[in-house]
């Protein structure tokens, strides 16, 4: 899952969100959310196309 925390990352940071603006999106705790980038937790398929959804850009994209 290395390649999705990298592309997740690099999705948030190109889109210029912070990590706190982005669990808010998300309606997700800020801590989900850092578990996510840092490769300690995959997000459910929902909560995949919501983060998707959210950096306008396909799943595929994320999974690589």
């Amino acid at each position: 899952m290395k390649m999705f925390k990298d592309r997740l990352r690099s999705a948030r940071i190109s889109r210029g969100y912070t990590l706190q603006k982005t669990a808010d999106s998300l309606n997700i705790a800020l801590r989900t959310y850092q578990k996510y980038e840092g490769g300690d937790r995959e997000p459910n398929l929902s909560m995949l196309c919501d983060i998707a959804d959210l950096f306008k850009v396909p799943a595929d994209f994320l999974l690589g």
